[in-house]
């Protein structure tokens, strides 16, 4: 009899552990069909993630061309080269204070001249448009026709 209650000891533990198998061939089966699927979300999401990507980098390089072909084609209508322009004179210079009595004390036909020295290479603003006429300056030409398209 110790043999045959050996048998069925044997028996019975090969039954718990196939069954614990069973358990875990199941739970690691329902893991791979969850892991498809969040594949499958995944690669989804990546896909339209870079198909946004594209699409958003094909928008601003049209938007970057037409600000290039802008700065090129009139530079003084450039919002990056006033921007500099101002950087650099506040650099220079330190703070500077603007109440609004200095707009309405500015005389309408007030204008800023750009000149350029043909030494040093500076640029040089002045409210005094005759800077010029001795040729020591020069106006660059930016494109611009000589004609009323100057901005006061």
């Amino acid at each position: 009899m110790g043999l045959e209650a050996l048998n069925i000891f044997l028996a019975i533990t090969l039954a718990i552990f196939c069954c614990i198998l069973f358990y875990y061939i199941m739970e690691n089966y329902r893991r791979l069909r969850i892991n498809k699927y969040l594949t499958g979300e995944l690669m989804k999401s990546t896909q339209e993630s870079a198909a946004m990507m594209l699409e958003y980098k094909k928008k601003q390089k049209a938007i970057d061309d037409i600000e290039d072909d802008d700065l090129m084609d009139n530079p003084l209508n450039s919002k990056e080269l006033l921007s500099s322009l101002l950087t650099v004179i506040i650099h220079k210079y330190g703070a500077a204070r603007l109440s609004p009595d200095d707009f309405t004390d500015t005389p309408e036909e007030a204008y800023v001249s750009v000149y350029a020295d043909k030494e040093t290479g500076e640029i040089m603003l002045s409210i005094n448009s005759n800077l010029g006429s001795d040729g020591a300056f020069y106006v660059p030409n930016f494109g611009m026709d000589d004609g009323e398209d100057t901005f006061h």
